[in-house]
């Protein structure tokens, strides 16, 4: 476990607290809306949680799964990690959101494909595949059909 501090507006850090495995199920939502919204940023200063209420510094943990996909998120789009936390702590309020079947799973990876006197060449992925994979199963007249 990696411990670091994340900070958040008002009342959101000790719902974040109280909550926090409940709320990081929803953390791969969070980051597919959020890099398909934001997409990939570059020429810019990085964005911070601004809010006008007195925000709060959180120690939390994270499994370095967790923490490596937050942070290449957060590089790819130019955002801090406490701002996807808090994004996520928004989509985990929501209602309709509760009941949501979340069946996707992600997978950090680094790649160093060239470590050299001149340079370096690394590449970080982020993959997000399906928790439960369809099996395709034959009926009784040999007609193929896909259940989960």
């Amino acid at each position: 476990m990696i411990i670091t501090s994340v900070s958040l507006p008002g009342d959101v850090g000790k719902a974040w607290q109280r909550n926090k495995a409940s709320i990081m199920r929803y953390a791969i939502r969070c980051l597919r809306i959020a890099l398909r919204e934001r997409g990939v940023r570059r020429g810019c200063s990085r964005l911070y949680n601004r809010s006008h209420l007195r925000s709060v510094r959180v120690t939390t943990r994270f499994s370095d799964a967790e923490y490596d996909s937050l942070h290449l998120a957060a590089a790819t789009m130019r955002v801090s990690v406490s701002l996807i936390i808090f994004k996520c702590i928004l989509i985990w309020q929501k209602r309709q959101h509760q009941n949501l079947k979340l069946g996707l799973i992600s997978n950090y990876e680094l790649n160093l494909t060239l470590c050299g006197r001149n340079g370096i060449v690394v590449s970080e992925n982020l993959l997000f595949w399906p928790k439960f994979w369809p099996r395709i199963l034959r009926d009784k007249h040999g007609n193929y059909k896909i259940s989960c």
